[in-house]
């Protein structure tokens, strides 16, 4: 009875120490892959019988076992469950993806086979060098049918005609077209992660195939163009030039699918390729030599989106404020006194595997109060929060470029783009710069080619990187700047307040921050006296003059 108590304990011993390879939360595991393994049969139309039941042994093993957590089983099996819920990704008849999408397109005859044989060819130089001029011609030719395919999918979708299958999510959301351009393991990775697409939807983060979706639906309104056109202002241009009649211009600015396709043939198109990194060698198709490292690792979720965000805000705590006259309450007290509302911006994930993020418009409209709009690669091979704060930076310039208006390199008129307008344009007669500030300030120009806006983004990000913990990397006049329209959170004001270089900066800051709390209150005060209601929009305002 000893021995076979000691040999148990050894037993139990061994399969503690080694039960991260049966079911683990990193996901390296035997249950993890057999998943992939269930997904990449069903994705080729497969029978996964044999794979349910290997699957079904495992869960069963674990539980027997008592050696793993009840939380992590639960979760398992919910996965699973997803895993087996999914529909066959692909027709019977349909020997490859390429052809089951072809099909869901509703292409037949002439087309279905000359589109077959483009993106057979492409796929056959997908990897050549951009020098190569059959290669080059064929992502030519890719590049404009593969728009044409994807609407003809979208109105399949979104008017019903057809279900959408892991295989259309895939191509929906992440551009896949075939195995051939991905890889067998790849393709696998991508179905699997087609099951948890949530992972990159929330009030403020969409896929371009939900984004397409809402606008189509009336929910958001088209971007603007690559010529900085929104959609009334690109109907109107067409007006003038005579393309359409009046009649035609009333038509289409409530007609909602030809929004949609605006969206498609724009902002679609074009952010896509400056995503991409390297417009040269972009392809739409998502193809195997972009994706250099695991889909895990490079997905871009909402909750990364979110964390990147945050982590400027928590410094720049008045980013995305701006002074808007109140929505509610018609009282005489308020009615004309502006208010600081915090507007969220929209974030579009582009289906590509990408280098570079943009802020592509600050507001979506010409009014001051809807969102700004970011767009990243769903797929990202840089530091997602660098990309952010780089773009946070644009935003503020932008924004500031917006509310001011005609006056906004007025120094007249005293605000951040004039501010910062005056001191690079006139930094030669600046006697507050030293020599070697003025030829520093020489060589970021030239490295800019004089473009302004770039040289306080990399000046913001200085600021929001090393000068709010006190690393001293912006000349005193910049830093003046800043601070004025860019100010430090009260925790980052708490750390710098003993600080030479931020103490009269802090104190005059934080003066008429008391002083401004101190004045709403007693208005405040005085309108619930006479009737009205603090509402949440007036308590943000009062509370943006604690932060």
């Amino acid at each position: 009875m000893h021995r076979i108590a000691r040999g148990i304990r050894e037993m139990t011993n061994y399969l503690r120490n080694n039960r991260d390879a049966l079911f683990s939360q990193v996901r390296s595991d035997l249950f993890h892959a057999s998943l992939l393994l269930q997904s990449g049969v069903k994705a080729r139309g497969g029978d996964d019988g044999e794979i349910k039941k290997l699957i079904e042994k495992q869960l069963g093993y674990a539980k027997e076992l008592g050696i793993f957590q009840e939380e992590l089983l639960v979760s398992c099996a919910k996965e699973y469950a997803s895993n087996t819920e999914k529909e066959t990704a692909v027709d019977q008849e349909c020997k490859t993806d390429l052809e089951y999408i072809l099909q869901f397109a509703g292409y037949e005859g002439d087309k279905y086979q000359e589109m077959q044989e483009l993106f057979v060819a492409y796929k056959k130089v997908k990897d050549a060098d951009n020098k190569d001029e059959v290669a080059y011609r064929l992502r030519k030719q890719v590049g404009k049918v593969f728009y044409e395919l994807y609407w003809d999918c979208f109105l399949q979708a979104v008017e019903g005609r057809k279900k959408i299958t892991p295989v259309m999510e895939m191509f929906f959301n992440f551009a896949y077209i075939d195995q051939g351009f991905l890889g067998e393991d790849k393709t696998s990775e991508l179905y699997q992660l087609s099951a948890h697409l949530d992972m990159c939807a929330s009030d403020h983060v969409f896929t371009i195939f939900r984004w397409l979706r809402a606008v189509y639906e009336g929910e958001k309104e088209p971007s603007k163009n690559e010529f900085d056109m929104d959609y009334t202002a690109y109907l109107n241009d067409g007006l003038r030039r005579g393309e359409w009649t009046k009649e035609e211009v009333a038509r289409r600015k409530q007609d909602q699918k030809a929004k949609a396709r605006y969206e498609l043939e724009n902002m679609f198109t074009s952010v896509n390729r400056v995503t991409y990194g390297n417009i040269t060698m972009f392809s739409p198709v998502l193809c195997e030599k972009d994706l250099f490292n695991s889909l895990d690792k490079m997905v871009v979720t909402a909750d990364r989106i979110e964390d990147a965000f945050n982590t400027v805000r928590k410094i720049d705590y008045s980013l995305f404020y701006r002074p808007m006259l109140p929505r509610t309450g018609t009282s005489d007290l308020i009615k004309n006194e502006m208010v600081m509302e915090e507007i969220l911006p929209d974030v579009i994930l582009m289906p590509n595997a990408g280098t570079r993020a943009m802020m592509w418009q600050e507001t979506a409209s010409v009014r001051n109060d809807t969102p700004a709009r970011f767009m990243i690669p769903i797929f990202t091979a840089v530091d997602l929060q660098e990309a952010i704060l780089e773009n946070c930076g644009r935003y503020r310039w932008e924004m500031c470029r917006k509310i001011q208006g005609v006056r906004w390199n007025d120094i007249r008129e005293r605000s951040l783009t004039s501010d910062y307008y005056d001191y690079l344009q006139f930094y030669r007669k600046n006697r507050e710069l030293s020599a070697e500030t003025k030829d520093q300030i020489k060589g970021a120009l030239a490295r800019a080619k004089n473009n302004f806006r770039e040289i306080f983004v990399k000046d913001y990000q200085n600021w929001i990187k090393y000068e709010a913990k006190g690393g001293f990397r912006l000349n005193r006049y910049v830093r003046q700047i800043m601070f004025t329209y860019c100010p430090f959170s009260k925790a980052y004001r708490a750390d710098l307040k003993t600080n030479p270089m931020f103490a009269d900066a802090i104190g005059k800051l934080e003066t008429n921050n008391a002083r401004n709390y101190k004045r709403l209150q007693g208005l405040y005060e005085k309108y619930k006296r006479e009737g009205g209601t603090i509402t949440p929009e007036l308590r943000e305002n009062l509370n943006f003059y604690q932060m």
